[in-house]
Order: C-alpha cells, then sequence, then structure tokens
C-alpha cells in the first residue's frame, strides 16, 4: 500500500492511497492476465555472441500501455541483458503477428555494461504489463516466465 501525505500549515493533513500491491493473487481484478511466456533459446552466448526472443500473451479488458521484459540476477535486474526492453505487438522484432496480443521482443542478448567476471549463469525472466481501465486507473501485473542463462559453451554454436 502506497500513501501520499501532504503537510501545510494552513491545511489538514491530507492522505491519498497511490498504489496497492498483491503478491500472488487469487483474482487479479482488473489487472492484465500475463500467459504463454517463452523465452527461446534458453540459452545464449556471452557478449552478443547470440540472442534470444521473448513473448508473452496479455490478456485485459483494458488499453496495454506497455509490456516489458527483465533479467533478475539474484533479485537484481541485471543490466547486462536488457534495460527497460519493451515488448511489442506489431508484426516485427520476432513477433509473428500485429494485434493478436502476444507480446514480443527479439535480440534479447547479453551486452556489458557492468563487469563481471565471470559472467555466466541463469537469469530469471520476468514479463509485465500495465493497463488503463476504463475509468482511467492503471493496472499492472508481474509474471516470471522462465530461466535465461548465459553460457560460454552453448551447444550448437
Amino acid at each position: 500500500y502506497v500513501m501520499r501525505t501532504v503537510r501545510c500549515a494552513d491545511c489538514a493533513n491530507q492522505q491519498e492511497q497511490l498504489a496497492t500491491m498483491s503478491i500472488d493473487p487469487v483474482d487479479l481484478g482488473a489487472a492484465p492476465v500475463i500467459s504463454n511466456g517463452t523465452i527461446a533459446p534458453a540459452a545464449i552466448l556471452p557478449e552478443y555472441g547470440s540472442e534470444a526472443v521473448v513473448s508473452a500473451s496479455v490478456s485485459t479488458d483494458g488499453q496495454v500501455l506497455g509490456v516489458g521484459f527483465a533479467a533478475l540476477l539474484g533479485s537484481e535486474l541485471d543490466v547486462n541483458l536488457g534495460n527497460a526492453v519493451v515488448l511489442l505487438d506489431d508484426g516485427t522484432n520476432g513477433d509473428t503477428a500485429a494485434g493478436d496480443a502476444t507480446y514480443t521482443a527479439g535480440a534479447i542478448v547479453h551486452a556489458p555494461v557492468v563487469i563481471r567476471d565471470p559472467d555466466t549463469g541463469p537469469r530469471t525472466v520476468r514479463v509485465a504489463a500495465e493497463i488503463e481501465d476504463g475509468n482511467g486507473l492503471r493496472h499492472a501485473s508481474a509474471v516470471e516466465i522462465g530461466t535465461l542463462t548465459v553460457d560460454a559453451a552453448v551447444a550448437g554454436r
């Protein structure tokens, strides 16, 4: 639960709810449903050696504002596997058909921004979607869809 408090000498303490968060809710309410998440291949080479494609379906009654990808190394965002990567439903960049509610981002590569030696191993892949409902309220969901491994010895490469 996130709250904003306004304080001033001439006004009452005004509080306004900004957001609520539910972890693993039984009912998502108006939040988008993320399903059929995939990452292929499941392993890539380091330093631009190969790439992966991430996709997921998003179901909602609202207007999709954005769908994004994050790779987590432990509990932290791994900027070496993308920072602010957007998934699109426009028939480009690995997306097979525009407007089918399947959002895709291609060309996910290991691009060293933070130097780690070695920088191999598994990352948790998370897809998040944000929508706006008919009342102008925003709702979001995030789902961990699998693992992407940075591996210097990816088979077949």
